[in-house]
């Protein structure tokens, strides 16, 4: 698995060209934002090691396969790491299912795999865990947040923003060269609201977890909030 390295203290672990997860180092120890594929904790441990500072807490945007499913393999291997989830994406972890009431109408889409890991902390919208804070992000999938590192101004993404397929979008806008987040999100309005909340974070670059880092966040955004709310307009 190749490492990128798009910024001084970010480590993008890249899998199958388009599916990543990002290690975050600071002063003393590094947080992973996602897990990747099954499989991904090898690349992920090897880093850890290379770097050589202790993995001290992994950030869950969704619950999603690509994003949690080497989860229980990284926690086995590093039992002392804190889990960070949302309330929501910790119930569909542990295989709940159902939609809550103010869901209606929405559907799960994508793949969805129940691990054995449960969460040690659940955030909600504005907590704040080392620095980054929680912004509740729904759309793409239900109970999706992303994570706003306060001292850098990163915008780690998950699914609600895209960059694989041509150039940054919002997940639930069609992109031929790589369908797969179109066709896993819930519900595009939804994801064009998370995209406003998030221009209105005014990160200084995006890390998502598909496709590559964008530094000129502002333009960038703005553009994808612009053709996300045509789409849903025509749709």
């Amino acid at each position: 698995m190749p490492t990128l390295h798009p910024a001084p203290s970010v480590r993008q672990i890249v899998r199958l060209g388009a599916f990543s997860c990002h290690l975050v180092e600071h002063e003393n120890d590094l947080t992973l934002i996602d897990t990747n594929f099954a499989g991904s904790h090898k690349g992920v441990l090897a880093e850890v090691e290379r770097i050589g500072k202790p993995l001290a807490r992994v950030l869950i945007t969704h619950a999603h396969s690509d994003h949690v499913g080497a989860l229980d393999a990284l926690t086995a291997a590093l039992p002392d790491v804190e889990v960070v989830a949302s309330a929501r994406t910790a119930r569909l972890l542990a295989g709940d299912r159902s939609l809550d009431p103010d869901e209606a109408g929405m559907k799960l889409r994508g793949g969805y795999t129940t691990v054995k890991t449960r969460p040690g902390r659940l955030v909600a919208d504005g907590d704040v865990v080392a620095g980054f804070r929680t912004i509740a992000t729904p759309g793409h999938a239900v109970g999706h947040v992303s994570y706003l590192h306060e001292p850098t101004g990163h915008l780690f993404s998950g699914d609600a923003l895209i960059s694989a397929g041509g150039g940054l979008h919002v997940s639930g806008v069609f992109r031929l060269r790589f369908p797969f987040p179109y066709f896993a999100t819930a519900s595009l309005p939804m994801a064009v609201d998370s995209a406003r909340r998030l221009a209105a974070q005014s990160p200084t670059a995006i890390f998502p977890v598909h496709g590559p880092a964008v530094p000129d966040a502002g333009p960038a955004l703005q553009r994808a909030l612009a053709e996300a709310e045509r789409a849903a307009a025509r749709s």
